[in-house]
């Protein structure tokens, strides 16, 4: 019986996703959420979303997400926290500012993988 309901069991880790498509990358399993369809609205939510002064006023800042250290506006791109291809969304919540290299570097990991995964 497990202690916590609301967790996990190990039995229904050992169950497949049937709607996941499966990525090898750098010697990691992603399951990606997202397909086709979703990647072009949330590419048209993005782009609406870098008119937004919202995004133009995080632009000014000038501060690299990831790494903090101080850039140019034209030196800073949109990153997705939590990336499309994963299931993330164009939105306020899941988009920051990041350097170049940052956003490199991140490719499809999240924050958490990150800390998670010793990198």
């Amino acid at each position: 019986m497990l202690r916590y309901p609301n967790l996990i069991s190990k039995d229904s880790l050992r169950q497949p996703l049937l709607c996941y498509k499966p990525v090898r990358m750098m010697s990691e399993w992603y399951s990606l959420e997202a397909d086709a369809k979703h990647i072009s609205k949330e590419r048209a939510r993005a782009q609406k979303l870098k008119a937004s002064q919202w995004w133009r006023t995080k632009l000014n800042q000038g501060v690299c997400h990831y790494c903090e250290a101080q850039f140019k506006p034209a030196d800073l791109t949109m990153d997705h926290v939590v990336p499309v291809a994963r299931g993330g969304k164009s939105q306020p919540g899941n988009v920051v500012p990041a350097c170049r290299a940052c956003n490199a570097s991140k490719k499809l990991h999240t924050p958490v993988d990150l800390l998670l995964g010793g990198r």
